[in-house]
């Protein structure tokens, strides 16, 4: 399963090159009717094949002679290693291989090379024979390949390896890699869009790796866990999982899980409406990214800081990261994330009212996300396109995508899409005349920011609502809603110039003070 099936030859065929090699005087036939070699031939051909081997010794002797030794800045650093481990597979020395793939291995992890370990480990995986002696190896060689998969966005080939093992894994009884490789599962899901598959194989991890009290596997598992909370829309305890993976990240010095856990707090507090506080998270993840050289981490952090800079209404500035962060993943082969920084310009562009440019990054976005099967980021992508047949005026074909995003945000369980997708159709509908389904998707969209805790969302949905109710003569219960409203948005402590207060509260308002209520 791991190893290539050997080819099966039609025994005419062979009887048929036999015979040819005969005929020109390389193989002598027994009386039994067998070839064999001609001795001179036979000799030649094992002198051949020693000259062979000793050229593949004399090249890794070379090699590792002249390897360099780490740090290492760009991939010429560790192309050495890289010679090394081909001519260690030429001999089928896959132990010594492996051996040295592994020693650049995490640099190539980290700046990103994913192309380059995919080539590799699928050698190693497909030639060297699972026995008793190299399990452990093997399955470390399928959990890099799938996991470099995954960083491509081939969820599904992911899964298979890390599948495979995971099953070896449980044959030998490793627990911390099966926490490992449970692990791993749940994040390929979770790119999938299978949130609570992800959640229960996260959860099976996180229970392992406290079993076991490995420290670093426990870290990594609480923010596994608070990425796949952050997916389902529940960014109080995504931020709570995050909060602790952080604290035991920098009790044991590990700065890549430091940093990653700073980006993912600041998207915590993004989707909470705390843009200030998110940038100032995004920030030192970036300062750290940097520092170790991880180009993945660098263009993730880029783009989540040109979300801040959007949510904030400073487009240009937007744009300019999400540029860097584009280059990045497309330098680095990230398909999941240039079809995000491609949605985000996306949005960027529809903010500053440039649509027919806008539309062009949502498509290319589209055709990216749609071969990597990345639900998420596609039904984002056709909310992006939604909003701007929206801003548009044509009503009928932003219900459309929203209908479609809305599909996908439900299937793959994304609370926070869903209350995008039902908002975005309620103001659709609005902008139509068409009050009463414009309520009902807003009542479910109130629903869920209640049971999310989002309490912005909450009110921005009451106020929306409240002006729904007045426009379908329902005035006293609008004011009852804008009233729960305003209660929440002082909670919050918010500037007045986020409170949507609509015109006709304001009109009660001024009779009130004149005494004429």
């Amino acid at each position: 399963m791991w190893a290539s099936e050997t080819e099966v030859v039609k025994p005419v065929v062979v009887q048929k090159e036999l015979r040819e090699l005969f005929n020109r005087s390389l193989l002598l036939e027994t009386e039994d009717g067998k070839y064999r070699f001609q001795p001179l031939v036979q000799q030649y051909a094992q002198q051949q094949a020693t000259d062979i081997n000793d050229a593949h010794q004399k090249a890794i002797a070379y090699y590792n002679s002249n390897a360099q030794q780490q740090p290492w800045q760009t991939l010429e650093d560790v192309r050495a290693y890289l010679e090394i481990f081909y001519h260690y597979c030429q001999l089928e020395q896959y132990d010594q291989a492996f051996e040295t793939i592994r020693i650049c291995n995490e640099f190539l992890d980290l700046r990103g090379y994913n192309t380059i370990l995919v080539e590799v480990y699928e050698q190693l995986v497909q030639e060297w024979k699972l026995n008793k002696d190299n399990q452990l190896k093997l399955s470390a060689s399928l959990t890099s390949l799938g996991i470099a998969y995954n960083s491509l966005g081939q969820y599904q080939q992911a899964i298979e390896y890390l599948q495979q093992s995971l099953q070896i894994k449980q044959e030998i009884g490793a627990r911390s890699g099966i926490a490992d490789s449970l692990g791993n599962l749940g994040n390929a899901y979770n790119s999938l869009g299978q949130y609570q598959q992800a959640r229960e194989y996260l959860q099976q991890s996180l229970q392992i790796q406290q079993e076991i009290g490995a420290r670093s596997g426990i870290a990594n598992a609480l923010y596994n866990l608070g990425n796949a909370y952050n997916s389902l829309g529940q960014y109080q305890q995504a931020r709570e999982y995050h909060q602790q993976s952080l604290q035991i990240f920098q009790e044991i010095g590990a700065r890549s899980g430091i940093a990653s856990c700073l980006n993912n707090l600041g998207s915590a507090y993004d989707s909470l409406g705390q843009y200030q506080q998110a940038r100032e998270y995004y920030q030192q993840s970036l300062q750290i990214f940097q520092e170790i050289g991880a180009r993945s981490g660098i263009a993730t952090s880029l783009g989540n800081l040109g979300n801040a800079y959007n949510s904030l209404g400073k487009y240009q500035r937007a744009i300019e990261y999400y540029q860097q962060s584009l280059q990045i993943f497309q330098e680095i082969g990230a398909r999941s994330g240039a079809g995000g920084s491609l949605c985000n310009l996306g949005n960027a562009y529809s903010s500053l009212g440039q649509y027919q440019r806008s539309i062009d990054y949502y498509q290319q976005a589209l055709v990216i996300l749609q071969k990597i099967n990345h639900r998420e980021f596609i039904a984002n992508t056709l909310l992006g396109l939604g909003n701007i047949y929206n801003c548009l005026g044509q009503y009928q074909q932003a219900i459309e995508y929203y209908q479609q995003s809305l599909q996908i945000f439900q299937e793959i369980g994304d609370r926070s899409g869903i209350a995008t997708s039902l908002g975005n159709l309620g103001n659709a509908y609005n902008c139509l005349g068409q009050y009463q389904q414009a309520i009902e998707y807003l009542q479910q969209l109130l629903q869920i920011f209640q049971e999310i805790g989002d309490r912005k969302g909450e009110a921005n949905s009451l106020q929306t609502l409240a002006a729904l109710y007045h426009k379908t003569g329902r005035v006293q219960q609008g004011f009852a809603t804008s009233y729960q409203a305003t209660q929440i948005l002082q909670e919050l402590e918010l500037p007045l110039d986020v409170w949507l207060i609509p015109k006709w509260m304001k009109s009660i308002a001024k009779f009130a003070q004149r005494g004429k209520w």
